[in-house]
């Protein structure tokens, strides 16, 4: 039995003012059949996810838009549940 992991793709990147990235979650170490739910987080103070700076999905993505005449750096965090599943 081996411990979940998450890993989030691109690990990092660069976009110019009112640019997006598309995030992927991958996730391993889960049995097959889980249902998992992805809570997607941002401070949200250059950028947002969707229409604000967190929100839960079944979407193992997310699009990160950076906001209009901002710079510097953000953190995009997921979290990942495994809300129905064997085991």
């Amino acid at each position: 039995v081996t411990d979940p992991e998450v890993d989030l793709q691109p690990p990092t990147a660069t976009i110019a003012p009112e640019e997006f990235v598309t995030l992927t979650a991958g996730v391993t170490g889960v049995p097959d059949g889980s249902t998992l739910v992805y809570k997607w987080t941002t401070p949200g103070l250059l950028g947002s996810l969707g229409d604000g700076s967190s929100y839960e999905t079944s979407s193992n993505q997310a699009t990160y838009t950076a906001k209009e005449d901002v710079d510097g750096d953000e953190s995009v965090m997921v979290e990942v549940f495994r809300v129905t599943g064997p085991g």
